[in-house]
């Protein structure tokens, strides 16, 4: 069921609303027209090996597979294991002995420098030794020394001398997001061009517009163009290319963790679609990886999960009606997304009003609630002032005489495919076409040995008004057992 607020303002008060709101929203103009977060410390990148001399030798092919490791802790970005195989030959008439490099460390931007530590070579199948070097960065950026492992390969006229290497990846990102990279221009160093590039991103369940984010940017990195979604992964294919900056990839995704406890949660509520917490906590986790830290995803798969969250709270609501914390996290949703999302405008309101009265229930269910209290006392301007006796005034129901009966407006609750209790239909509306690049899977597959419900503690953002982001500062994040 939907809840309708009545237009409880005057014609004169939202004028007054809306002035306020611009000047408001202008001071964050900034902000809000970038969206871009303070970029995280970046771990070493994937990356082709090279070398800084002349050579006869060419590659030929590479296949390189990145596969997302699973992760059941959601405070864990998650990591990598990377595979990449080269297929080399010498076009010269003399054998080449060459000192072939791997980078290790990366600049994280924060004057750090990870490594990767178990990076391991194959030549020809065997294993080979490494030696670790430093080599200067670059100057004008105040790099210190990157290190690298340097490793020796013969390559012999006319054959073909396979290398791979083996390590684990670590991705760069802020809670839910998570990006990983890999770069091919380090292989420009190679003869001519290189003749053909597989990359494969592979995850731990099926990839989706709604857990990769197409066309869209996390704040410190998105996915690379002309990646194709296929099953549970994601492929790039080059043909014959000289490797620049701009055929480095990258895959811009929710964290494995959270990806898999919404799968839990989708199954749980097809076993079980009566328990209301079990609704209230998918309704959570769509909400969280809908939007940014200061935005709303504006992709297919981003919008798709924002009313996914609508519709999965109004189901908890509909079974815990007394549950003031299912309230609460429903007005976020909505009074966020009329200020990130929608920018606040006149279409916008209703959804501010409506959000605002869903607040209003939680606080006459529980006005002891610090969260709730929180959220009144420094998320509005005007709206909703606090009386000397600590008591709050909802000013904006002085309009009307009594709290209007609400309106219900039937919305469909997010569905389980009847055909099969261990998948759940998960297609962004509207969204990319099979035959598109970076079209979605056909369904979001459910690990049935994975039903076993666990507490969740990360809570979502406390910001649901623009002058929410100063006190955002004061006042850390709540956790509580639902956590809205």
């Amino acid at each position: 069921m939907r809840y309708t607020v009545p237009r409880f303002f005057s014609r004169k008060s939202l004028l007054i609303l809306s002035i306020l709101s611009i000047a408001v929203l202008g001071l964050f103009v900034g902000v809000l027209s970038a969206r871009a977060d303070v970029a995280p410390p970046q771990f070493p990148p994937g990356a082709n090996p090279e070398i800084d001399q002349v050579t006869h030798v060419r590659m030929m092919d590479e296949r390189v597979v990145i596969e997302i490791q699973a992760e059941d802790d959601v405070d864990v970005m998650g990591t990598a294991r990377v595979w990449a195989e080269f297929r080399m030959e010498n076009l010269g008439s003399n054998t080449e002995k060459l000192m072939v490099r791997f980078p290790i460390s990366y600049s994280d931007g924060f004057r750090g420098y990870p490594e990767i530590d178990d990076l391991m070579v194959y030549i020809n199948n065997d294993s080979v030794p490494t030696t670790k070097i430093s080599l200067d960065g670059d100057p004008e950026k105040w790099d210190d020394p990157i290190k690298w492992s340097e490793f020796e390969v013969v390559f012999p006229p006319g054959e073909i001398v396979e290398i791979e290497v083996d390590y684990t990846l670590h991705g760069t990102g802020y809670y839910p997001f998570v990006t990983y990279s890999y770069l091919l221009e380090t292989g420009a160093g190679w003869n001519g061009t290189i003749g053909s590039a597989e990359i494969i991103v592979r995850l731990p369940y099926f990839a989706t517009t709604a857990n990769v984010l197409i066309d869209e940017q996390t704040g410190w990195g998105s996915t690379t163009d002309g990646g194709i979604l296929s099953g549970n992964e994601i492929l790039w294919s080059l043909e014959d290319f000289e490797p620049g900056y701009e055929n480095n990839i990258t895959v811009a995704m929710v964290w494995p963790s959270v990806w898999q406890r919404i799968l839990e949660e989708q199954k749980h509520v097809y076993d079980f679609p009566t328990d209301g917490e079990a609704w209230g906590m998918l309704a959570k986790y769509y909400k969280e990886v809908s939007r940014f830290s200061k935005g709303y995803r504006e992709d297919p798969g981003g919008v798709f999960l924002h009313e996914q969250s609508i519709a999965a709270y109004q189901e908890a609501l509909d079974l815990l009606p007394d549950d003031a914390l299912w309230h609460a996290g429903y007005a976020d949703l909505l009074m966020w997304h009329s200020v990130w999302g929608s920018g606040f405008t006149a279409d916008s309101r209703a959804e501010f009003l409506e959000g605002l009265y869903q607040l209003y229930l939680a606080y006459q269910l529980d006005p002891d609630h610090e969260y709730i209290q929180q959220r009144l006392r420094y998320s509005f301007y005007g709206d909703v002032v606090q009386e000397e006796n600590g008591e709050f005034d909802f000013l904006w129901l002085t309009q009307t005489p009594t709290l209007a009966a609400v309106e219900p407006q039937e919305t469909a609750a997010p569905q389980a495919d009847p055909t099969a209790i261990s998948q759940i239909t998960f297609t962004p509306q509207p969204g990319p076409t099979q035959s598109q690049p970076g079209a979605s899977g056909d369904g979001t597959t459910v690990d049935e040995e994975k039903a076993e419900k666990k507490t969740l503690p990360i809570c979502g953002s406390t910001i649901i008004f623009p002058l929410g982001l100063i006190a955002a500062v004061v006042f850390p994040k709540i956790r509580s057992k639902k956590c809205w």
